[in-house]
């Protein structure tokens, strides 16, 4: 068998949706809007702009910890169909593909995979500064799809390189594991944020979302002490068969149908009842520290306002706990426990959808569909973000960010992975950029990436050597979108009255100029 047709298994749902998970150089922005939500609630008050529609964002990424990108083309020309010629098959236009081009680690600790991907819908965030407060409302659609609960080196080769790889030598291999999870998510939110403190020097912002979740894809397969071999065909040494002498696992479906146009985006976006049901939400504060606060205040109609188009803060530190919450599925979830089974070439050929995937197992382990148990709980991957925002000068900053996963990656259910992430950048109303350095993939994976903000349209990669080929990469992130900010107007004088603090000697007061 083709390492494509066992690469898909993992990728089936993913290589059809390209729709990233983390966009980092946007969140992190002081005109990111509700981009910024995801971050940190609190983020919903005390914003740059009076209102800001999101109109949409796009994005998807891949993190391992397994294989590297060895090929002698990078994915940016396979994308883009300029592989040089030197490359390409003789009989077609296709792109040359060998397993060597997949360098594995085969450190024994095992193998990791996530994608990631999402599609952020419209959204709204209005801002109500005389009040100190903010609101948001928008949704969300997202793909998680992972390989993990150290899944075996031996079972990761397969997946990447295909059986054929390992068939000539293939030896007996006993207690091997792995777990998939796929699944996509709908995400309906509000935000709702309060300025608590607006002391001199000291400012203090806290937030909560509120989220409905619903899903009509949630499938995952899990495999425990797997023993089995693989042997070429006698008659046709192209093909493999695996002979499991061992197999217990679990499996869950929720059915789903696939069909790649606009339509069926449009209808996914507006699903607010599927086959899993559940709610869950977001929480966080973010400190501030103003030491020249003096500077952005101005005085209308007797009372006196911070501007609110400015970034006030020397440094910011924040904390949220986000993605917590359930969804409930009234589905299938089925076990297997079998000695001797056969997966003959062409047994999981051309998977079309995860509810076909799931009837091919069913077929393999002559299983009753009318024994399942149905229904059955899926949790969020909650996770605890600290960020820390300084300002060097006008206009540079340097962010910090540590996201730390909560619960174990052996779960049935969406996982996510912990990371830390630095980022300095250059932050206009109408012009920005930033430079994400990470460690992520539980801090195993250095990625590299550039973002650009040009007024409403941004476009970023948080991670670009996958792009690139720079360094054997491990992975690949690219995302971008389009909003519309609408900023505050100031009062015109001669109404408008700043302070600005004027130092005439050591002995007289300061005074204000009106």
């Amino acid at each position: 068998m083709s390492p494509k047709k066992y690469f898909y298994i993992l990728l089936f749902l993913s290589s059809n949706i390209c729709f990233a998970q983390s966009f980092l150089g946007i969140s992190s922005s002081n005109y990111g809007g509700t981009n910024a939500l995801f971050l940190n609630p609190a983020n919903v008050s005390d914003s740059r702009s009076k209102l800001f529609i999101n109109l949409g964002g796009i994005g998807a990424e891949l993190q391992n910890d397994y294989a590297r990108w060895a090929a002698p083309y990078d994915m940016l020309q396979l994308f883009t169909r300029t592989v040089p010629g030197k490359y390409k098959l003789t009989s077609s236009d296709k792109p040359l593909w060998r397993p060597e081009y997949y360098q594995l680690a085969q450190n024994g600790d095992g193998f990791s995979a996530f994608i990631n991907a999402e599609v952020r819908g419209p959204a709204v965030q209005y801002s109500i500064p005389e009040k100190g407060m903010g609101i948001a409302a928008g949704l969300r659609l997202r793909l998680f799809s992972s390989l993990s609960n150290n899944t075996s080196d031996e079972i990761g080769e397969m997946i990447l390189r295909g059986t054929k790889y390992v068939a000539p030598s293939s030896p007996f291999y006993e207690n091997s594991n792995f777990l998939l999870n796929t699944g996509l998510y709908n995400e309906y939110f509000l935000t709702i944020g309060k300025n608590i403190i607006d002391d001199d020097s000291r400012f203090l912002k806290i937030g909560l979302t509120a989220k409905r979740f619903t899903s009509n894809l949630q499938m995952s397969i899990e495999g425990k002490n797997l023993d089995y071999v693989v042997s070429e065909d006698p008659f046709d040494p192209k093909k493999q068969s695996i002979t499991l002498t061992e197999s217990h696992g679990t499996f869950t479906n929720a059915d789903w149908i696939f069909t790649p146009s606009v339509g069926w985006l449009y209808n996914q976006l507006n699903n607010i009842r599927g086959e899993g049901n559940g709610f869950g939400a977001d929480i966080g504060f973010v400190y501030e520290y103003r030491p020249d606060h003096m500077k952005y205040r101005y005085r209308y109609r007797g009372q006196v306002f911070a501007d609110p188009q400015k970034n006030k803060y020397k440094w910011k530190f924040g904390v949220a706990i986000t993605d917590i919450g359930y969804l409930k599925f009234n589905t299938i979830k089925g076990e297997v426990n079998d000695v001797f089974n056969i997966i003959n070439p062409g047994d999981f050929k051309k998977i079309k959808s995860p509810t076909d995937f799931i009837s091919r197992i069913e077929k393999l382990y002559n299983l009753n569909p009318g024994i399942y148990d149905r229904g059955y709980t899926v949790y969020m991957p909650a996770t605890v973000i600290s960020n820390f925002d300084y300002k060097i000068r006008e206009g540079f900053y340097f962010t910090a960010i540590w996201r730390q996963r909560i619960f174990n990656q052996n779960r049935v259910g969406p996982l996510n992975y912990s990371g830390i992430n630095l980022i300095p950048r250059f932050e206009r109303k109408y012009l920005e950029f930033s430079f994400p350095i990470s460690l992520e993939n539980d801090y195993k994976n250095l990625n590299l990436g550039a973002t650009m903000r040009a007024g409403p349209f941004y476009l970023g990669f948080d991670n670009f050597t996958g792009l690139f080929r720079y360094g054997k990469p491990r992975g690949l992130s690219v995302y971008s979108g389009l909003f519309l900010p609408l900023y505050y107007g100031l009062p015109s004088n001669p109404l408008k009255c700043y302070f600005e603090e004027k130092h005439f000697s050591k002995n007289r007061k300061s005074k204000f100029k009106k």
